[in-house]
C-alpha cells in the first residue's frame, strides 16, 4: 500500500526539476551497423545474364544460383521511374521490376548490391530484357520476395555511380544490349523545344527531342509523374545524364531527375 505514496512522493519531488530542466534522461541513437555481404561468392556478370536470357522466351525462369553484384543507378525518387531499379556493374545494366513505391527510401543510388537470381525471371518489355518474377502483376518481383533477393553491401556512395560519356553517334553505332540500361552522359546537346515547352504535355508521358551540334537526334522520355514534369525545358545546349533504355528499337534517355540537368545556361 505505501509504494503508490512513494512513487507519487518521488514524481512530485522531480515535477519542478523537470520545469528546470532536470530529471531527464539523455537518449542516444544506438550506433548503426554498416552492411556488409558475406554470402557466396558472385559468379555471373551483368553482361553474361543478359546474353544467356537476351534471346529466350519472356518470363523464363531462372533456375541457376546465379549471383550478381552491382551498383544501383537509378530508382524511383523522382517519380519518373515506376516501381523500377537500376542495377550496374562494369560490364553493363539491368532493370529490375520490384511492386513497391517508394524503393528509393531503401534501394539508393550507389548502394552496392548483391542479387540472388534463381526464382526471378528474364522478362521482356518493349523488347528488351529485365528481371522480374513469373506469375505476378506486370511481372514484378513481390515486396515479400525482394528481401530475399537482394543483400547490401556497404553504405551507399553516390559517387559510385558515374556516369559513361557517349555521343549520339556513339549509341547509334553501339551493339544494343551492351548500352540498354547503362547511366550514360551527353554533352553539348539540346532540347528542340527549349524555353518553349515544359517535359510533359498534359497528364501524360511525353517524349522531347534533343539534338547535338551535328543535328543528329534522340528522345528523352518523361513520365507525367515526375516531379519536374511541368518543369520549362532549358534553352540552349548543356549536358544531360540519364538511363540509356531502348523501346522496340527506338533509343531513349530517362532523366533519374532535374539533376541530370546540368550546365545549361541559366534563364
Amino acid at each position: 500500500m505505501k509504494r503508490p505514496v512513494i512513487r507519487l512522493l518521488a514524481l512530485l519531488t522531480c515535477a519542478p526539476m523537470l520545469m528546470a530542466g532536470g530529471c531527464e534522461k539523455e537518449w542516444e541513437m544506438p550506433p548503426m551497423r554498416e552492411p556488409r555481404y558475406d554470402g557466396p561468392a558472385p559468379n555471373r556478370t551483368i553482361a553474361e545474364v543478359r546474353a544467356q536470357y537476351d534471346t529466350l522466351s519472356n518470363r523464363s525462369l531462372i533456375a541457376e544460383d546465379y549471383i550478381v553484384r552491382g551498383i544501383v543507378t537509378a530508382n524511383d525518387a523522382s517519380g519518373n521511374l515506376f516501381k523500377q531499379l537500376y542495377v550496374a556493374d562494369d560490364t553493363g545494366a539491368i532493370a529490375i521490376g520490384i511492386d513497391q513505391s517508394g524503393l528509393a527510401a531503401s534501394n539508393r543510388v550507389g548502394q552496392r548490391v548483391v542479387l540472388r537470381l534463381r526464382g526471378m525471371a528474364a522478362v521482356q518489355w518493349g523488347g528488351e530484357m529485365q528481371l522480374g518474377w513469373r506469375g505476378t502483376y506486370a511481372n514484378r518481383i513481390p515486396w515479400s520476395m525482394w528481401g530475399e533477393c537482394v543483400s547490401f553491401d556497404g553504405w551507399p556512395d553516390p559517387t559510385a555511380a558515374l556516369p559513361r560519356e557517349v555521343t549520339l553517334p556513339e549509341i547509334a553505332l553501339s551493339e544494343g544490349a551492351a548500352m540498354v540500361g547503362v547511366l550514360v552522359e551527353l554533352r553539348d546537346v539540346r532540347f528542340v523545344m527549349g524555353g518553349v515547352a515544359d517535359f510533359t504535355e498534359g497528364a501524360t508521358a511525353t517524349s522531347r527531342v534533343i539534338a547535338d551540334r551535328g543535328g543528329r537526334t534522340m528522345e528523352v522520355r518523361t513520365s507525367d509523374y515526375a516531379d519536374f514534369a511541368t518543369e520549362r525545358l532549358p534553352s540552349g545546349y548543356g549536358t544531360l545524364v540519364g538511363i540509356l533504355t531502348r523501346y522496340n528499337d527506338l533509343w531513349q534517355l530517362t532523366l533519374r531527375d532535374l539533376g541530370d540537368v546540368r550546365d545549361f545556361p541559366q534563364p
